[in-house]
């Protein structure tokens, strides 16, 4: 789509807090590819999703997060992965208590055991 121009009306000096009146460089490019996605959509006749489309989050319960994070313990046991102090044991409390989807459960999974089979485990 040669040719393709957009506008982002941004604020007036003066009516907003901070008196800004231009986009930094990330916003512009994130407003430039949005457009352009969008663009080719339609020239393409593809229907852009909507919220409705997507499929709510699968969220990981506590024994899937504990399982993963022992079989991610019993590895870096394995390489004898050094952790001065209790920043290791800090960092697995921490990723124990975060909320994962399961899919991305079944994702580091799978890394640990690819990286289990390359070690030779």
């Amino acid at each position: 789509t040669a040719g393709l121009t957009a506008s982002t009306p941004t604020a007036k000096t003066g009516t907003t807090s901070d008196g800004l009146t231009s986009l930094n460089l990330s916003h512009a490019v994130a407003i430039a590819l949005y457009e352009w996605n969008r663009v080719d959509d339609v020239e393409l006749g593809r229907k852009a999703p909507t919220w409705a489309d997507t499929k709510s989050p699968t969220w990981a319960d506590t024994n899937a997060r504990r399982r993963l994070l022992r079989k991610l313990q019993l590895e870096l046991d394995a390489v004898e992965f050094p952790s001065p102090n209790t920043e290791l044991a800090d960092l697995l409390r921490r990723l124990e208590s975060m909320p994962l989807e399961t899919r991305d459960i079944r994702v580091l999974e799978r890394m640990i055991r690819h990286a289990r089979h390359r070690r030779g485990g």
